[in-house]
């Protein structure tokens, strides 16, 4: 009897094992499905622009070559036909924008550098209308420099303060009662620069020092740390003979859970994940690169702690997101892991004499070749300038841009250090950056509920999109179902048409309108001449909080000045209609009909 008992119990284990795993699977399936369809709408795009060189006298041209990507694949990208570009002081004031017309994801353009710009340095940003529905820290930004020999130079003040801030950010995000997790640290001075020369302790509100920190490289480090459930933990940093700096650690959960993920070899990633004061049950990872989903899997809590051995083949290049869910999907740890992209292009350039005399023609042979030595065709760009105390080697070069410093947030000191160099000291480097991005929150619960996301900005994926508001002058109101027409006056005569929605705002969405020039908008004069009309400025008003670094002249740079602005007057005075010529573009001479 007992041995029948046991035959019958066999394909009830057998079923149930069964539904756990298809439950596990469904979830991991429901996770990555919302992902993909909260996402499928949502191209997002990266811009690289390759600047000339990085200082500049007033009265010189800026030229730049932008670069338009995909943000997932970095394949160029033509989604956007235009880019737009901005000069930001220290106090986010433009002293420059302009916009230039970019073809399969490729565009030039240049900017002059007004006689009125004061010494110092600034932030050049570009951006596509596109962009503007997201976060402006992942506008495209690389800090110039602006001398005006015109202009004295501003006294240099004291600092008052030491002059720099400490921030603790915790692997997985949380600081849980009784585990032991690593705490990544940033030092950053204040002109932005990472401060590696400095040590800190961490003390309880006894006053007991309970872990020691330097950084390893450019102000940032880690440390392994246990906190106690209860108490309160301070952070003080030493630099030279600054006085001490405190910061309070982020506050003790006394339930939760840390992950702590590690390289289990060459090819797989081990993350493991404890808890404190939560049930037993099923934990899933989800791994995305980018929009891209690339893993999925669960593992059993239990004992207080799951373990996932993820495969390094199913990550993407670059920097991807690992989140773990609990059983009621909802996110409870994340951080970011890196993958050193191959590098698929090699770029080989020769000069055919290795010295010149003045208005000697130079010639450089430029060959794009894979790993395996065959020729690749490739769109590039080159710029020369002389090196001297005022210019030095741009560091900001596409690769490392576009892999690392896009996908991140503040300012990332030396981004091609990581790829430079793959020795031990640099892998832990680069994992400690991804520690200080700590975790992002992102908003799952839209995600999970198919909420879509709202959009602003349209993508001028035919033309450059005018935007405007009309209201009605009698009533002070909004104006809406108006609709107004905007022309072009000139030798090619242009006409479109918009009408306004329900907040009054109009969009006109012009074709080939190239160079300066004057527009006119008006509604119907025979119908109603009571309304007013504003166009709205196409360049974006939000900011990053990534500062700009402070620029002080030096006696030393005296003879490098005066041979720069001799030159450029020079310049402008003999080749003032030569310096700046574009190749006018071929455009179809109907007001009303493009061509076939």
């Amino acid at each position: 009897m007992n041995e029948i008992k046991k035959l019958a119990m066999v394909p009830m284990i057998s079923g149930m094992l069964l539904l756990s795993l298809n439950g596990v699977a469904q979830t991991i399936s429901q996770i990555s499905d919302s992902f993909t369809k909260y996402y499928q709408g949502t191209v997002q795009e990266k811009i690289f622009v390759h600047t000339d060189k990085s200082a500049y006298m007033t009265g010189e041209i800026l030229w730049f070559k932008a670069y338009n990507v995909d943000a997932t694949y970095h394949k160029p990208l033509g989604l956007s036909k235009v880019v737009y570009v901005d000069v930001l002081d220290n106090k986010q004031n433009a002293i420059i924008q302009t916009k230039i017309e970019i073809k399969n994801g490729l565009g030039s353009g240049s900017v002059y550098i007004p006689v009125s710009a004061s010494n110092g340095n600034y932030k050049l940003r570009a951006y596509t209308n596109w962009m503007k529905n997201f976060s402006p820290d992942y506008y495209f930004e690389k800090n110039i420099t602006i001398i005006n020999p015109l202009k004295s130079p501003e006294a240099i003040t004291k600092a008052q303060s030491p002059g720099y801030d400490v921030q603790f950010f915790p692997e997985g995000g949380n600081l849980v009662a009784g585990i032991s997790s690593k705490v990544a640290f940033k030092l950053t001075a204040s002109d932005a620069t990472g401060l590696s020369e400095c040590r800190g302790f961490i003390v309880d509100q006894k006053h007991d020092t309970v872990a020691r920190f330097r950084p390893l490289k450019f102000g940032i480090g880690s440390f392994l740390f246990t906190p106690i459930a209860g108490n309160v933990y301070t952070a003080v940093i030493k630099s030279g003979n600054t006085p001490a700096v405190t910061k309070e650690l982020p506050a003790v959960e006394s339930r939760g859970y840390v992950m702590a993920v590690k390289d289990a070899g060459s090819t797989h990633v081990e993350i493991t994940v404890k808890g404190a004061g939560v049930e037993a049950g099923e934990l899933y990872l989800f791994v995305h690169t980018g929009q891209s989903v690339k893993a999925g899997m669960a593992a059993p809590f239990n004992s207080g702690a799951a373990i996932f051995t993820l495969d390094k083949a199913k990550l993407g290049e670059g920097v991807s997101h690992l989140t773990i869910f609990n059983s009621a999907r909802q996110p409870v740890c994340e951080r970011l892991y890196f993958k050193r992209p191959k590098q698929n292009l090699i770029i080989e350039a020769s000069a055919d004499q290795p010295s010149y005399t003045r208005r000697k023609k130079v010639s450089v042979d430029i060959a794009a070749k894979d790993f395996s030595g065959r020729v690749k065709p490739a769109n590039l760009s080159m710029s020369v300038y002389k090196i001297d105390s005022l210019q030095n080697i741009d560091a900001g070069e596409i690769f490392s841009y576009l892999w690392l410093k896009s996908d991140l947030r503040g300012n990332i000191e030396s981004p091609g250090y990581y790829f430079k160099n793959s020795d031990a000291e640099a892998d832990t480097a680069l994992d400690n950056l991804m520690l200080t991005q700590g975790w992002r929150r992102f908003q799952w619960d839209n995600v999970f509920g198919n909420k879509q996301a709202a959009f602003s900005f349209l993508p001028e994926y035919d033309g450059h999109l005018i935007a405007g508001k009309i209201t009605n002058t009698q009533t002070g109101g909004i104006a809406k179902d108006v609709v107004a027409y905007l022309s072009v006056p000139g030798k090619r005569v242009q006409l479109y048409a918009a009408k306004s929605d329900s907040t009054g705002r109009l969009i006109f969405n012009t074709r080939q309108l190239y160079g300066p020039g004057e527009i006119v908008v008006q509604t119907n004069s025979e119908r109603d001449t009571t309304y007013h009309i504003d166009i709205l400025s196409p360049f974006s008003e939000q900011f990053a909080k990534s500062p700009i670094l402070k620029f002080n002249l030096t006696r030393g740079m005296q003879s490098a000045i005066e041979e720069r602005s001799l030159s450029t007057q020079v310049q402008n005075i003999y080749l003032g209609n030569k310096i700046k010529h574009f190749y006018e573009p071929q455009v179809d001479s109907s007001g009303f009909y493009t061509p076939l």
